[in-house]
């Protein structure tokens, strides 16, 4: 099932056989996943439902559970947002959240050899704010529940310049300090608006590039997806 259409179809020509049309490939690939499977989608009272199921912490260091999710429901949405049904959901495990004291704080972390360790996955509705305001939650406040710390005077954000990331890491680490305005708009002038570029020299001895996030973005995508590029 993780052989792709487009492979399918050279495979089937290759060996001379009788070779369909890529969208009667890809039909009949999803009814066959369908079949074994179940269906692909579930409404949201059903995602309410398995988080709910599964976000008792395991004893199993290797086991995965819920960390934290949230649901929103169109009447409980601000008036503001798009008025859509939202869902945030984050899966971990505790040997994978152990990997979250380390520096290069990316989703995971980036050791000095350039290997990237996932702490867990997230899956949201949206790529806003909001949503990375909420990851960045989830991995600050709820490692709590394990006896786990991050340094936060250590931590190396790199975000590949996507502003919203950067807004909401920075919301959450600074909630602590929100009564301290004089410190807030010292701390603002000397690191956030002097320091706030990607340059291997803002923060020496830690990876200066994404490149192992990326590397694992690629093999997730071509091993476990149908996407064809």
């Amino acid at each position: 099932m993780k052989i792709k259409p487009k492979r399918i179809l050279e495979i089937l020509e290759k060996k001379s056989l009788h070779v369909p049309k890529k969208q009667q490939l890809s039909s009949y690939l999803i009814s066959l996943r369908k079949k074994y499977y179940g269906a692909s989608t579930i409404s949201l009272d059903e995602l309410d439902a398995w988080c709910q199921r599964n976000s008792l912490i395991p004893d199993d260091d290797d086991k995965s559970w819920v960390l934290k999710y949230q649901i929103e429901y169109e009447d409980e949405i601000n008036k503001d947002d798009d008025n859509k049904n939202k869902f945030r959901f984050f899966v971990t495990a505790r040997r994978l959240l152990f990997n979250a004291r380390s520096p290069c704080f990316i989703i995971g972390t980036t050791d000095m050899i350039t290997q990237f360790h996932p702490f867990g996955f997230t899956v949201c509705s949206n790529e806003k704010q909001n949503e990375f305001e909420f990851i960045f939650s989830c991995l600050r406040d709820d490692l709590l529940n394990l006896n786990l710390q991050m340094n936060e005077q250590e931590l190396i954000l790199i975000t590949d310049d996507a502003e919203v990331i950067s807004n909401a890491f920075l919301k959450i680490i600074l909630k602590k300090w929100k009564n301290e305005d004089k410190f807030l708009r010292r701390f603002s002038y000397e690191w956030l608006n002097s320091k706030n570029e990607w340059l291997a020299d803002l923060a020496t001895h830690v990876p200066s590039t994404n490149n192992a996030l990326e590397a694992t973005n690629r093999v997730i995508k071509d091993e476990d997806t149908l996407r064809e590029r």
